[in-house]
């Protein structure tokens, strides 16, 4: 008999499995939406920070940027990942 490729998976990694077939370890699927939004938030505040320090317009940092342009970021995907899982 072969063992089956997603329990040894679980032992593996040390998860217990749960009563259900659907597993609900890790929500791949929201974390997929936000992996590239996170990443275009980063060269967004990088862009912005340089054109503003460049203008001399405002001294603002990439960190403060990015930290700002995330949680717009990952509070949108948030809410529409609310909206697309109750249908």
């Amino acid at each position: 008999m072969q063992p089956n490729l997603a329990n040894k998976r679980l032992s593996i990694c040390g998860w217990k499995k749960s009563g259900s077939e659907k597993s609900k370890l890790v929500p791949w699927d929201l974390i997929d939406r936000m992996v590239a939004p996170i990443i275009c938030c980063h060269a967004a505040a990088i862009l912005l920070s340089g054109a503003l320090n460049l203008l001399r317009i405002s001294q603002v940092s990439a960190l403060v940027l990015f930290i700002l342009f995330t949680i717009l970021t990952v509070s949108g995907v948030l809410f529409y990942h609310s909206l697309t899982s109750v249908r």
